[in-house]
Formats: structure tokens, sequence, C-alpha cells
């Protein structure tokens, strides 16, 4: 089997490296990123070799996009191994003390031949799915840069107004939260400006309904603040650089809103994206915790899930299995989880895991189980996580077989459904929604509706209950000490057993 290695770059050639099986054919060349230089490798590359050649190539940057469709167009078979294995075979047993990008084409062209099972063919993205997953990781992006500029304001109001981020709270950068810090950062303008001006300013820009409460714990910040550098403030040793500090808050602040708008347009961005893809939207109507942000991300990070073997490589991907370790025919515990797959994807299956335990009665089941077992709650919604990450992986697959069937149009075989099971645990009978919701309240109360329960036992004991009982039998029962002291008390002057007068 004739192979290329290459090594893609940015702005230099790339590199590539032929082989026969492994058996070396020439020596590594440079390749034009142009036509000419596409031409001239398929040249080298296809000279007395018959059929289409294996290339493999790392996934650098963006650049294994266009040359991965243009030598799929051309009938080559693309393969993508892992990192990892590639810096492993050239540090390991090719060249540890060197490195080019010579050598790294020919261990990229070396690591199909070393290890088969271990690079897996490669789907070449469509236009749709390409614009999906870069518009998903830049909305992502943004969200990031807008919990930065978040963080920087928090730690400027430390120095400059230490009680208002307390204050504020959830409410910080909301629209009043927004407009009280373009003008009032400085506790010594506020207390000048007086409480009943500023109750005016609040109510000018509230923008709906005022909670009383929370203008007062602003006041009350902003008043302590005062008296905590008034004497540092009438002896000119104040550090602090108010109106400059205002403007640095006022820049972060605007920063702040463009990018809540640029998210608020890739979402929109990412929805019709994902309706291409997806147009009867299974992920995001079928899978509990996936909602309009996580569904687009995972359908555009997946990508084709035929191209996963089994449903070990999809979850290895997702990045929710432990790495395992096992000496002497026995596994050891407590493994941490592999590093495999996109950060991203990651983060979302274990927020939508979160949400979907609340939602699927089997997955309530299994973190019930992991806590009992000690598990802490992040251990146990990874547990989740894995078996959700499984759920995905069959939908998916039924997704695939059904539009392979109407590809086909095969009128006595019809598509098979592709729906979400909810399944009662106990009987194993299929669930509506509103029914799982209610197993779980059942079976599984949240804290706030246990502590709720418990006291309103604790207040209210009904008729009957054994802690009524109880008492009713202590007040019609008296106890044997009750029964000597009335015998004592009763004993009449006189009597035998009276006693001595």
């Amino acid at each position: 089997m004739r192979r290329i290695g290459l090594d893609l770059a940015f702005r230099a050639p790339h590199q590539a490296a032929v082989f026969d099986d492994a058996v070396p054919v020439g020596r590594p060349f440079e390749v034009d990123r142009t036509k000419a230089g596409m031409d001239e490798l398929e040249r080298r590359a296809t000279a007395g070799a018959e059929g289409p050649c294996e290339v493999i190539m790392e996934p650098t940057g963006l650049a294994w996009i266009p040359m991965a469709a243009e030598m799929n167009r051309r009938g080559h078979r693309i393969y993508v191994p892992k990192p990892q294995k590639t810096y492993d075979l050239r540090r390991v047993y090719y060249s540890a003390h060197a490195k080019s990008d010579g050598i790294d084409a020919t261990v990229e062209a070396l690591v199909r031949h070393v290890d088969p099972l271990g690079v897996h063919e490669l789907c070449v993205p469509t236009a749709t799915e390409t614009a999906l997953r870069l518009s998903v990781k830049h909305r992502a992006r943004r969200r990031e840069e807008a919990a930065g500029s978040k963080n920087r304001i928090h730690g400027w109001l430390v120095l400059a107004n230490p009680h208002l981020s307390e204050a504020f709270g959830e409410s910080m950068f909301t629209k009043i939260g927004i407009a009280f810090l373009r003008r009032f950062v400085d506790p010594f303008e506020v207390r000048k400006l007086g409480k009943k001006r500023l109750r005016r300013f609040w109510d000018r820009h509230a923008h709906g309904a005022v909670r009383p409460q929370l203008f007062e714990a602003v006041w009350r910040a902003c008043v302590t603040s005062w008296e905590l550098y008034n004497e540092l403030h009438k002896a000119g040793k104040l550090p602090i650089d108010y109106p400059r500090l205002q403007q640095l808050v006022s820049q972060e602040l605007d920063l702040i809103v463009f990018l809540d708008t640029q998210v608020v347009n890739l979402e929109t961005t990412n929805d019709e994206l994902y309706q291409q893809l997806d147009p009867d939207r299974v992920l995001e109507r079928q899978v509990p915790g996936l909602g309009k942000v996580i569904a687009p991300a995972v359908e555009a990070l997946v990508g084709d899930v035929e191209r996963f073997d089994n449903i070990k490589c999809f979850a290895s991907y997702f990045g929710v299995v432990p790495c395992s370790s096992r000496t002497g025919g026995k596994d050891k515990p407590r493994r941490h989880m592999t590093k495999a797959g996109p950060n991203l994807l990651k983060q979302y299956i274990f927020l939508a895991a979160d949400v979907a335990r609340r939602c699927d009665p089997e997955l309530a089941v299994t973190y019930a189980r992991a806590i009992e077992k000690g598990k802490h709650h992040n251990a146990a919604v990874a547990i989740v996580a894995h078996k959700l990450v499984r759920k995905i992986y069959a939908l998916l697959k039924l997704r695939a077989e059904r539009r392979r069937a109407l590809a086909e149009a095969q009128p006595d075989q019809p598509p098979p459904a592709v729906a979400y099971l909810l399944v009662d645990p106990d009987s194993g009978k299929p669930l509506s929604r509103p029914q799982a919701r209610a197993y779980i309240n059942t079976h599984f109360p949240s804290k706030a509706k246990r502590k709720a329960t418990a006291a309103a036992a604790a207040t209210s004991q009904k008729p009957g209950s054994p802690k009524q009982a109880r008492a009713s039998i202590n007040t019609s029962v008296p106890s044997k000490a009750e029964k000597r002291a009335a015998a004592a008390t009763s004993q009449k002057p006189g009597s035998p057993k009276a006693p001595p007068q």
C-alpha cells in the first residue's frame, strides 16, 4: 500500500514522505501550497503504484481541511493519527534527539504501518459542518472573553469599592448594575449625591420592577466603603485615582455589552446551521440536557457518528472514560478521566448530564448509586455523563439508519423511529416526560424538598402518628416510679404501711 505522510504548515511549504508499506520511496520533499504543488505531490506519490494512496496527516489548525478535501476529491483516502502516537513514535523509535518537518512527515507515514487500528479515517466535513464548528467554538470563546472582563471589574472593585460586588451579587451585570457601574465606582461620589437622588437615578435605569432590598444593599455598601476610605481621603493618601479607574470600568462594560451581542448573534447563526444539518432537531428535542446551545455543539464537534467504530470509541472521544491501569489481574481504583476529546465538548456534556439526571429516571438511579458508594458530586455526574453519551450514540446511529433508509427509499422497510426513551427503572415500562419527572420527584427528591418535607413533618404531626401514640401512652399508663410516688402519698395515718408521724 502506497502511503503519504504529510506535515502541514501554515506559511511554509508542506513536507511529504512517500512509503510503500514500510519502505521509503525517495526522500521527503516539499509541497507548495498551490495547485501545481498538489499535482506534483500526486505525480510523485502515485508513480509506479496502482490504486489510490493513503494520506496520513495531523489536523494542524485549519490547514488540513482544504488539503484533505482536495486529496479526497482525487480519490485518495485520508487518515488522522493521534498526535501523541506520532510524538512517541518519533521520540522513542525513530529520532529521539532530532526534529524536522521531514522527520515528522516520515513518522506520520509510518504510524499507519505500525498501528493500523490507532489511525482512523477522516471524514471531510461539508461547508455547513465547518461553519457550524467554527461558529460554536467562536461563541464559546466570546463567552470566555466576557467572563474575563467581568472578573477584571470584580478585581477593580475590590480596590475601589470593596463591598459593592457582594451587595449586587448576581445582579452586577444586569441593566441597572451596568448603569450604576458606568457612573458610581467612586463611593465618595455616591455619598455626595445622597440617597434620595441616587434613588431617582435607580428608578430611572431599573427598566422594570425596583427591588428596594437591592438598592438598600448597594447604598450601604457605598457608605461602608466611604467610611473605610474617608480618613485616607482627607489626608490625601488614598492610593486610588477614581476618574481613571472609572474610565477602565466603562471600557470593560462596553466590551461586555459588545460580546454579549456577539454571543446572541452567534447563537442565531448556530441555530440556523443546526437546522440545516438536523432538520428534525433530534438532539435538541429528544435528549434531556441538550438545549439550543449544547445540541448544535454536539452536532458540530461529533460530525458523522459512523466514523466511530463502536460505542467505546465514541465515549472516549467525549473524554468521559477513566484512564485504565491494570496490574496482576486487578484494576487500580480511582483513576482520573482521560484527557482525550475537545475540552468544550467535555464541558458541555458534563453540564448536560447534571440536567439530564433530573429528567431521566435511569440517569437519576445511576447518580444515586454513585453517591451511595461515596462518590463526590462531580464524579457522580461524570458517571452519568458516560451513560448519557452512550444513549446519544444509540440515538445518532438510529438517525443515520433512518437517513440511509429514506435515501434508498425502500417502501417495504420503513425507516426506524428516532426517539429518546424514558424508562421506569423498576418495571422497564416506557414513561412520558411528565411521568419521568414525577418518578424522580417521588424517589429522588431534591434537598430543598427533603428539608421542606422534614420541617412539615416535625411541625404538624398527624393523629395516630408514632410520636402522638407515645405521648398518649405516657399520659394514660403511668410508669413504675409514678405508681410508687402515688402509693406513698395516698397512705392514711395509722395504717400498717403509713409512714411514722
